[in-house]
């Protein structure tokens, strides 16, 4: 997945050169930008999407990236210190039985409510990075609100968390900015080993009714 999404960067940034008169013609963006990946399986995914933003927006450099996994997940981190201080992380150390279970979703859902630490740790960490984003007043025309775009996989169990980890990042949020505009992207694994093919499907699927039925209310 990380190679196919590196070259739906490239491809992308290819099209937008196509359409400028001038190769460096870049855009800005005039509100605070902040990308929150949930689950270790949306690490792959980190690296391509900046890769995107530096071609795509001149002031780049103060977009932030907030990931939110666990250690299991040796997730890569994104080479060159420049894109590494923009990445920020919170590990949530839940207790589970077995990694590979399909009761993981559940299990996840279940530890993360039975132990007080990870849920005011992603309080800490979410007011650490609303006052981290203070630090590129300059970059931007305005503070009056901020994007926030959460990215999952639709077979990432810890997409669970999503309800929780969003309102909780919205009202943080809502303290400093006079609104909060939110987009929620849901990756798709194309190339699922075989073995897992059929369960990574059905639990994509699942996923997906899931939304249908969170917007729909």
């Amino acid at each position: 997945m990380r190679e196919i999404l590196r070259q739906y960067a490239a491809g992308y940034a290819k099209s937008e050169e196509q359409l400028t008169l001038m190769e460096d013609d870049q855009s800005s963006i005039h509100y605070p930008e902040v990308y929150l990946f949930i689950g270790d399986m949306t690490a792959a995914a980190i690296e391509p999407i900046m890769e995107i933003h530096d071609r795509k927006w001149d002031n780049s450099a103060s977009v932030i990236y907030f990931h939110v996994g666990t250690d299991r997940g040796g997730r890569p981190g994104p080479k060159g210190s420049e894109s590494s201080n923009r990445l920020h992380s919170y590990q949530l150390d839940l207790p589970v039985a077995d990694g590979a279970s399909k009761s993981l979703r559940k299990e996840l859902y279940q530890a993360f409510y039975q132990e007080r630490g990870p849920l005011s740790g992603l309080n800490k960490a979410i007011r650490k990075l609303s006052h981290h984003i203070s630090d590129y007043g300059r970059s931007y025309s305005s503070f009056d609100r901020v994007h926030l775009s959460i990215i999952t996989r639709v077979d990432d169990p810890f997409n669970g968390f999503i309800p929780e980890i969003s309102l909780l990042a919205e009202s943080i949020f809502n303290q400093s900015f006079k609104s909060v505009q939110m987009d929620l992207y849901a990756l798709i694994n194309e190339r699922e080993q075989i073995e897992t093919y059929g369960y990574a499907s059905s639990v994509g699927v699942a996923f997906l009714r899931e939304l249908e039925l969170m917007q729909s209310r």
